[in-house]
């Protein structure tokens, strides 16, 4: 079979965002959370969340989740 000789071209993030070599090794999951929470808290680690109201628009929801219109977390507010 022959060989192929490929030339891997990576992107440069912009500076101040994490990548693969800024994280640290992490094996247990307390560790993890500790690490995280962390990150979140100093602003070192962003994440998304979309929500929508009612219990009514939760197959809507998880319709958007399937076609790629929702991204993070999402989440069904249900007030009671």
């Amino acid at each position: 079979m022959p060989t192929t000789n490929r030339k891997v071209v990576m992107k440069q993030p912009p500076i101040g965002v994490p990548t693969p070599a800024d994280f640290e090794i992490v094996t247990d999951a307390e560790n993890a959370l500790e690490i995280l929470s962390a990150w979140i808290k100093s602003g070192q680690l962003k994440y998304r969340e979309s929500v929508t109201d009612g219990l009514d628009s939760a197959v809507d929801a998880f319709i958007g989740i399937l076609g790629g219109r929702k991204f993070g977390k999402t989440m069904v507010r249900v007030s009671g």
